[in-house]
């Protein structure tokens, strides 16, 4: 990527479990030295539309044509409402890059509390690596 190249950061806002939804945080950075534009949107909280909603979040960001790539803290936003990013790359045509700042606990999944625990735990099972 070029020197003051455009970057999406999306990133999500606090919740409780109770919350229906969350807020979505965009913001388009260029370079080292400039915010362009910050967009808000909203989630469900353990839903399944997070992937529509960075997608639409870029869509009404300033100089769209212009962002080089789309970074989200993590794949997952508002619990367990996970991004497709392979979606996301096709129908926004930007890098997509998911940034984790801790380890993966894997053993934590199948003990989450939360409203869609028997998802979560499902999800888990469905994307296990099969052993050789």
């Amino acid at each position: 990527m070029k020197a003051g190249a455009r970057v999406l950061g999306i990133d999500d806002t606090g919740h409780s479990l109770d919350d229906p939804d969350t807020k979505i945080v965009g913001v388009v950075y260029r370079g080292t030295e400039f915010i362009e534009d910050v967009r808000f949107g909203e989630v469900e909280v353990d839903g399944d539309d997070a992937t529509q909603k960075v997608i639409g979040l870029h869509e009404r960001c300033k100089n769209t044509e212009q962002i080089a790539a789309v970074i989200v803290d993590g794949i997952s936003v508002a619990g367990f409402n996970l991004i497709d990013i392979s979606r996301g790359l096709q129908q926004t045509r930007e890098a997509s890059h998911s940034v984790d700042t801790e380890p993966a606990r894997p053993r934590q999944v199948p003990g989450s509390h939360g409203k869609n625990r028997e998802r979560r735990h499902q999800t888990r099972e469905d994307t296990r690596v099969p052993q050789t």
